[in-house]
């Protein structure tokens, strides 16, 4: 609507910029009025003379206004249907077979021999040594001792002593006894009484909502390609391995027979048979990672409140009666037999045993060691060292060629057909109908204010319209008063 009004206003500016060009080509000249008794603020000179006064007019008009509305159309639609068909595919089957073949071997054969070598012998002799050597020999002679005994002597003396001598005389006693008496006294004491009151508690529950959250996803988006690879027929550096060897090695080795194993090594062509060409499935990985959307349902704590029944113990005191069992105090008199003791003062014999030294002498023997030195004749072993000889069998390992037969298990390629059926997307074109929103120009009826002149039909009103028919016709002149 916007770029409508700027064109629209763009197209006026042109109609009257041409209005003026084609007034001024005629000779008519248009001023801005100031007299009062211009109505439409124009002054009008007209060649019929006078001053022309424009009346406000409606005219209707018929306008285009857009209309949008939803049109239903038809297209056509590509689609795609899966149909069944059947092939004839060729695979080739591996047919083990096998075959003899003949290779050298080098075989390490041991063969004895005998040698002459010469070796040490310590040998043990006895020899005849004196040797002298020192002997404790013992004598004995009489020796006279002096020695002190303690000898008792005995001897009666009279001791003096006291002794404590019990006797009993009767007392009369005055205690005091705790006399048991019974009283019945109240006792308070309390007691828990269960009330039930309702209370409003707090319990958490499980509550479940729903989250979405981003999941990295990794696919493996690979797919089979075919590999032909070159696999060579002679089996002589591989052995009994023979093409599988080959083919789990990637078929690049040496197979010239007659390198046997050593620093030589021929072409594959050169054994006589060509290689073999096999064609296998390779997977070729291609890993996408991608993030996926995922909703996740979780489970939250949320607090809540209820209402329960609660049995509460409240304390209420009560009074009951219990009997008690108190102790009085009574004096009491009572007669006593109490034994008490009185100091004597006595005499008696006692024998006395002292002790006095006496020295007396004895004859006794003593043995007594004196040193002698003497001879003896001894036997040593001793060791003479000699040089023998003896043969020594050993071995010495010599390499033989020999050849020998083997059997080779060897894959050949069988090609066989086989009928395969396959799904096929087949294209199928159908007319379906869609909506789409148009817009419809509609002529609409108007009424416009149109400013008219008296005398001259050419327009000269305070209109649009009305001011750009003056502008085109000569015979109108506008001045300034």
């Amino acid at each position: 609507m916007r770029s409508r009004s700027v064109v629209m206003t763009f197209g006026l500016a042109v109609l009257l910029a041409s209005a003026k060009l084609v007034s001024a080509q005629c000779g008519c000249a248009m001023t801005i009025a100031t007299s009062p008794c211009v109505g439409c603020g124009f002054r009008v000179a007209h060649p019929c003379g006078g001053c022309v006064n424009p009346e406000m007019e409606y005219q209707e008009r018929t306008v285009f206004v857009n209309q949008w509305s939803t049109v239903t159309k038809k297209r056509q639609v590509t689609k795609y249907k899966n149909e069944t068909k059947t092939r004839t595919v060729t695979l080739n089957r591996m047919i083990p077979t096998k075959e003899k073949r003949v290779r050298t071997v080098v075989v390490n054969r041991m063969v004895p021999k005998t040698r002459v070598e010469s070796y040490r012998v310590a040998v043990p002799y006895a020899e005849e040594v004196q040797q002298e050597y020192v002997v404790c020999v013992p004598y004995t002679e009489q020796v006279v001792q002096k020695y002190t005994v303690r000898q008792p002597t005995y001897q009666t003396i009279q001791k003096t002593y006291k002794v404590l001598v019990p006797f009993t005389e009767t007392v009369q006693k005055t205690c005091q006894v705790m006399v048991p008496c019974t009283e019945t006294v109240e006792q308070p004491y309390i007691v828990n009484v269960a009330v039930q009151e309702q209370r409003k508690m707090t319990r958490m529950v499980c509550q479940t909502y729903e989250e979405t959250i981003n999941r990295t996803v990794t696919k493996d988006l690979g797919s089979w390609e075919p590999q032909t690879i070159e696999i060579s027929s002679c089996p002589s550096h591989f052995g009994h391995g023979g093409v599988l060897a080959s083919l789990l090695s990637g078929g690049a080795r040496c197979c010239n027979p007659g390198s046997n194993f050593q620093g030589g090594c021929g072409t594959c062509h050169g054994c006589g048979q060509p290689p073999t060409m096999v064609t296998r499935k390779v997977w070729v990985p291609k890993c996408v990672t991608e993030v996926v959307p995922q909703r996740v349902t979780r489970t939250r704590l949320v607090p809540e409140e209820y209402t329960c029944n609660v049995t509460v113990c409240r304390p209420v005191t009560r009074v009951r009666k219990v009997d008690v069992v108190r102790f009085r105090p009574e004096e009491r008199t009572t007669t006593v037999n109490v034994t008490r003791c009185k100091m004597e003062t006595r005499t008696k014999n006692v024998k006395i045993c002292k002790m006095e030294n006496v020295v007396k002498q004895k004859t006794c023997e003593v043995t007594r060691y004196k040193h002698e030195t003497r001879t003896r004749k001894i036997i040593v072993q001793k060791c003479a060292y000699q040089t023998k000889t003896r043969e020594v069998e050993y071995q010495v390992c010599i390499p033989e060629v020999r050849t020998q037969e083997y059997e080779v298990t060897v894959m050949k390629c069988v090609p066989e057909s086989r009928r395969e059926r396959y799904s096929v997307c087949v294209p199928y074109t159908v007319w379906e109908e869609y909506q789409v929103q148009v817009c419809t120009r509609v002529p609409q009826t108007v009424r416009v204010p149109v400013a008219g002149c008296d005398h001259c039909g050419n327009g000269c009103g305070l209109g649009l319209g009305g001011r750009l028919r003056g502008l085109f016709r000569c015979d109108c002149t506008v001045s300034q008063p």
